[in-house]
């Protein structure tokens, strides 16, 4: 991983294409290799991101939503042909898809049930074509298919054209995505020069190898801020902590991915909280995660601000610390979840966002990560774009920041097919150029992640543990190590369970995370506290001293074996 983290960037930008409607010529592929990926009904060369496939009389069933079915070789050249003859049994909101390259695909129900293109193969955007039900009925088998060469490329179902459209690279990797649907594949083939599929496979080990600290009956820690009750569910929060040092804002939702609004002020670092503050009547009309930023633009005016959304990003800022806000309003990007952090760059000239989104900008894989600069301290948004796509994984809710000393960008993501652990990319150009994706390891595996440096200049990372191996699983986490650690996949120093969630498996771990000047981190979670009582927004409070002191009375955990076999 080393290596490959800091081998040369990489960018996943490519210009927007433009439609040339020129004459076909059907690919002269004569040379080439063929790949039968299914023949007959049966699958032959595939490999499978879930256990949702099976053979029938009807063909080659694949159901799920985080399945796909790749075909065991990619194509290296731009001159090349896929056929694909398959059914979907309905068109009602499946998005289910033909997966291109890293990130790309050809989908079959987008917004009003049109058909869709989306990622680099096709302009790094999302692009809606005609009416699916035009093309295709459901119950009915089609064939898919897609031509390219020289520098054209074509799809058409059925023999009728599509989608055309100038091509910039090859085509890559290969997959069938049911999504919500059921999909019949009869056949599955690729021509054109071919080698070995290309997608991320796991590298690092699934095992958790340092100690694991447990502080989570330990309820002194701990700070109620918002009760939950048999009726009410409090979720999702972030903080924001002030140049004071003291104050600190709390936002979350009402229910899972609900509405926004709820939102508290603390004067003592967090011990105490205020009743609700009041804000603008629309922000429970706006769903899903509230992130808490304070923005400073290069003239020295601060802002506070309020990021939430599924689906078109909203914003609301407060110009008086917080005292009154305005009311919730689209900035013109598109969200699943609001950014997590917004990192100032260019020596403060401009900020940076990292978020993701899904397949037609919804909350369905493929995942993909996405950045969008402000010049103007956030109160408008541009240059929006697709940095990240791994396929076969979905990378999500990604965290940023910056190194030690202050020149290179780190992005720590959500792995949320479950294939990998969590992933993390590199910038050393401030975010315009990205390395590929690796994964970290299992110590640091987790949902959701957010970040503080120590006075010493380690880290401290907080989130929902999703390490299939921990003994912290689905519960609330904090990890302890350096920027090396995460960078080379090292394990880092130790790990601690910070709460015990006793509900619905994981659902844990959106956090905050502050560290006051005394040298208490404040980490802020939404859990299940006791079993009649639904989620909770709660704070731990602790010191790196004395956990590092815990720490060292430990004894390691012994190595366990790699999920590789290494």
């Amino acid at each position: 991983m080393h290596s490959l983290i800091k081998s040369p960037s990489r960018s996943l930008r490519f210009a927007t294409l433009a439609l040339l409607w020129i004459a076909w010529r059907p690919a002269d592929l004569t040379a080439a290799e063929t790949l039968y990926a299914v023949r007959s009904g049966v699958a032959q060369d595939l490999s499978f991101d879930g256990a949702t496939w099976k053979t029938t009389p009807q063909g080659l069933v694949g159901t799920g939503v985080a399945n796909v079915a790749w075909a065991n070789q990619s194509l290296l050249s731009k001159d090349a042909e896929i056929q694909i003859r398959l059914t979907l049994n309905e068109l009602n909101h499946t998005a289910a898809s033909i997966s291109l390259g890293p990130g790309s695909q050809f989908g079959f129900d987008g917004d009003q049930q049109r058909m869709f293109v989306q990622g680099p193969l096709f302009g790094g955007i999302t692009k809606y074509l005609e009416s699916a039900h035009k093309y295709l009925e459901p119950g009915r088998p089609f064939l898919w298919k897609l031509e390219s060469r020289d520098g054209r490329l074509r799809i058409s179902i059925d023999d009728k054209q599509v989608y055309e459209t100038t091509l910039q690279s090859p085509l890559g990797n290969v997959g069938l995505r049911p999504l919500r649907a059921k999909m019949t594949v009869e056949s599955f083939t690729l021509s054109g020069e071919l080698s070995q599929g290309t997608w991320l496979s796991p590298q690092q080990s699934d095992e958790v190898t340092i100690p694991t600290l447990h502080l989570e009956n330990e309820t002194d820690r701990q700070v109620v801020v918002a009760a939950g009750t048999a009726d009410v569910y409090q979720g999702h929060p972030t903080t924001l902590l002030m140049p004071d040092g003291q104050t600190l804002f709390a936002a979350w939702t009402l229910n899972h991915g609900g509405a926004c609004g709820p939102l508290k002020k603390s004067t003592d670092g967090g011990k105490t909280w205020s009743p609700l503050i009041d804000t603008p009547d629309n922000w429970s009309k706006v769903r899903n995660c509230p992130c808490l930023q304070r923005l400073v633009d290069s003239e020295g005016t601060a802002r506070l601000f309020v990021f939430a959304g599924h689906g078109k990003m909203q914003q609301s800022m407060s110009l008086d610390d917080g005292q009154t806000w305005t009311p919730m309003q689209p900035n013109g990007l598109h969200c699943i979840v609001a950014p997590i952090t917004i990192l100032p760059i260019e020596n403060g000239q401009r900020h940076l966002a990292v978020y993701h989104r899904g397949a037609g900008d919804k909350d369905q894989p493929p995942l993909q990560i996405w950045q969008a600069t402000s010049s103007d301290g956030g109160l408008t948004w541009g240059n929006e774009r697709m940095i990240a796509a791994v396929a076969g994984a979905n990378p999500c809710e990604p965290l940023l920041l910056r190194s030690p000393n202050g020149k290179q960008l780190m992005c720590i993501m959500r792995e949320n097919a479950r294939r990998l652990n969590s992933l993390v990319m590199t910038s050393d150009d401030e975010g315009q150029t990205w390395s590929n994706p690796q994964e970290v390891n299992a110590a640091l595996t987790g949902d959701r992640h957010c970040a503080r440096y120590t006075e010493d200049g380690r880290l401290v990372l907080v989130f929902r543990d999703v390490a299939p191996k921990s003994p912290s699983y689905g519960h609330f986490a904090a990890w302890v190590g350096t920027y090396d650690d995460i960078l080379n996949g090292r394990p880092g120093q130790y790990r601690a369970q910070l709460l015990e969630h006793r509900g619905y498996p994981r659902d844990t771990g959106y956090p905050g995370l502050e560290q006051l000047p005394d040298g208490t981190f404040v980490a802020t979670t939404y859990v299940q506290l006791r079993p009649n009582e639904k989620n909770s927004v709660v704070s731990v409070r602790f010191q790196i001293s004395e956990t590092d002191r815990r720490a060292n009375e430990r004894k390691p955990t012994p190595v366990g074996k790699s999920r590789t076999g290494g």
